[in-house]
């Protein structure tokens, strides 16, 4: 059993996913020249940075 891992459309081909009973929300972390971000819309045209691997980089 994991606690943290993310369901994705490839991990879903090899795993049985419950319903969560953990919640992670993902955020956004810029540099303090950058006042606001509102959401991913406002990274477009940006260099965004995730970790390889992770299902982060699956689901952007």
């Amino acid at each position: 059993m994991y606690s943290c891992v993310v369901s994705t459309e490839q991990r879903r081909e090899y795993v049985n996913f419950t319903e969560p009973y953990l919640s992670f929300p993902m955020v956004i972390v810029t540099s303090d020249q950058i006042s606001n971000v509102n959401g991913i819309k406002d990274l477009k045209n940006e260099t965004v940075a995730v970790v390889r691997g992770y299902a982060t980089q699956d689901l952007l």
